[in-house]
């Protein structure tokens, strides 16, 4: 998030615009992305992007020297799993430490998302916006409004 980024209730708005035209104009002729996995979450199937799914870690980075990284949002020394030039990418991808950091996301989840009755449609979005450092007052992730908007809301 930075001083650009939009706010959840922009972002939510932004999202309702686009499907309300979609489904007016464009369903069967547009595919939108954000829609389809809305609606697998919905119908109970497995999303279609890493962001909503449970656990995350199935989206590695490799770069072009053949580092291999956690996540394509986590392109960091921090989270280097090794170079597929001395190991096997398999074997990186299905290591321990890939695992633990797939499974960080529900673990580290902030108790607002743990208690979201929506939480089966984003699983707290991706990892670097459902912190657990986040506090009550701002949005557990990009996909849910702050509490105290939340709460006014319903």
């Amino acid at each position: 998030m930075s001083a650009r980024s939009i706010g959840a209730e922009q972002y939510g708005r932004l999202l309702i615009e686009i499907f309300e035209e979609w489904v007016r104009r464009d369903v069967g002729e547009r595919y939108v992305q954000m829609f389809d996995v809305a609606l697998a979450s919905w119908v109970g199937e497995p999303p279609g992007l890493c962001v909503h799914s449970p656990t995350c870690g199935r989206a590695v980075a490799l770069e072009h020297n053949g580092d291999l990284y956690s996540c394509d949002h986590y392109v960091e020394p921090g989270y280097l799993l090794g170079n597929i030039a001395e190991s096997p990418m398999a074997r990186l991808v299905d290591s321990p430490r890939q695992r633990s950091f797939g499974a960080a996301k529900s673990t580290t989840l902030p108790g607002q998302c743990r208690g979201c009755e929506v939480r089966f449609a984003c699983h707290g979005g991706a990892r670097r916006t459902a912190s657990s450092k986040r506090t009550t007052a701002k949005p557990a992730s990009t996909t849910c409004a702050p509490a105290t908007e939340s709460s006014s809301a319903t």
